[in-house]
């Protein structure tokens, strides 16, 4: 290598450490005043600087890793489309496939129930199964790419679900159709005992519930068994009404 090759490198060596240094510095005094009017400018140095371009989207998105930071199971960070489908899913009337899901750290995203006679169910989707990927496309909570989303952008297309059960991988065909989801059963057994299940504390849980101590009355029960087990929890005000009937 020439002298006057191993000039210009040392030369440019030298102007990216004098970057790094001034960034360095530049992010110290930009960052001194409070944590949330720093990760206002924090977005706004990134949206100039960064090396590829950023959308707004993709910076407000990256506030899922601040939520779980907070090792909080019952914090979570929605965008507007994602908290209304949320929403709509937990009012007991939504387009989808009859799934509930949850996510756990060390499997991903776990069936926690399924829609008697929903699409799930028809097409043999058990609780416990994990979800690994929609029409092909892995999901990643990292990325923004949860399974209801996945599945809410495709409407009535029809689409291939990848999903795990214990060691072994299997693959479904489904299609979005209208759920209607009842959170509380009713069932009257032997010796009089009434059965009451209720799933979780959404839509009219209240009302649901009781609809089934009136029909447990009229059944001539003598006894209730109910059961609270795998319930989702859900609203402060349906799990009030419930204790109250």
């Amino acid at each position: 290598m020439s002298g006057r090759s191993k000039m210009i490198l040392a030369a440019a060596a030298l102007l990216l450490v004098a970057v790094s240094v001034v960034g360095t510095l530049f992010a110290v005094r930009t960052f001194g005043g409070s944590s949330a009017g720093a990760l206002g400018e924090l977005f706004g140095v990134i949206s100039e600087h960064a090396l590829h371009d950023v959308s707004e989207e993709e910076l407000y998105l990256s506030a899922r890793g601040t939520v779980a930071g907070l090792n909080d199971d019952y914090a979570a960070y929605y965008t507007a489309e994602e908290y209304e489908k949320n929403t709509e899913s937990k009012s007991g009337h939504y387009e989808g496939v009859g799934i509930t899901i949850s996510y756990d750290e060390a499997q991903g995203y776990v069936i926690v129930l399924v829609t008697e006679d929903g699409p799930a169910s028809r097409a043999g989707i058990a609780v416990g199964d994990v979800i690994l990927a929609v029409n092909g496309t892995a999901v990643s909570p990292e990325e923004g790419k949860d399974p209801a989303s996945l599945i809410g952008a495709l409407g009535e297309e029809e689409f291939e679900m990848e999903l795990r059960r214990g060691g072994e991988t299997y693959t479904v065909r489904l299609q979005c159709e209208e759920i209607v989801t009842h959170r509380v059963q009713y069932e009257l057994l032997e010796d009089g005992i009434a059965y009451i299940s209720i799933s979780a504390f959404y839509a009219d849980a209240q009302g649901e519930f009781a609809e089934a101590i009136e029909q447990a009355q009229a059944d001539g029960a003598r006894a209730l068994v109910l059961d609270l087990r795998g319930n989702l929890g859900g609203y402060l005000d349906q799990m009030m009404g419930v204790a109250d009937c």
